[in-house]
């Protein structure tokens, strides 16, 4: 586990099966300054190839304990940004899906 960012202690963290992302970032005190708490991201490298997927989600709702708390795998790389990345781009997706709404993307195709 690899966590990067606007984040007091960068580094490397010991992964255990079941572990979420708040197991790393517990509170706001884990953060630096003005984090931007709508928008992290989480990096996954998925066997065979290690081909990266970048998962985002809400920082502050997984704080909440709401179900943006997404589970970690052993090649994964977790990153904070600061609050001047606010203007990240956004696609609202609707109809019968299960989180309709406004959501942050990484703005990368696919």
């Amino acid at each position: 586990m690899y966590l990067a960012g606007h984040v007091v202690r960068p580094g490397k963290f010991a992964y255990r099966e079941g572990m979420k992302i708040t197991d790393i970032i517990k509170s706001y005190s884990d953060l630096m300054p003005e984090p931007y708490k709508r928008h992290a991201e989480i990096v996954r490298l998925n066997p065979p190839d290690y081909t990266p997927a970048v998962l985002a989600f809400n920082l502050e709702e997984a704080l909440a304990g709401k179900d943006q708390d997404i589970p970690l795998r052993r090649s994964t790389r977790s990153r904070i940004w600061p609050i001047r990345f606010r203007d990240q781009p956004v696609v609202t997706v609707s109809g019968e899906v299960r989180h309709p709404g406004d959501h942050v993307t990484n703005g990368q195709p696919g």
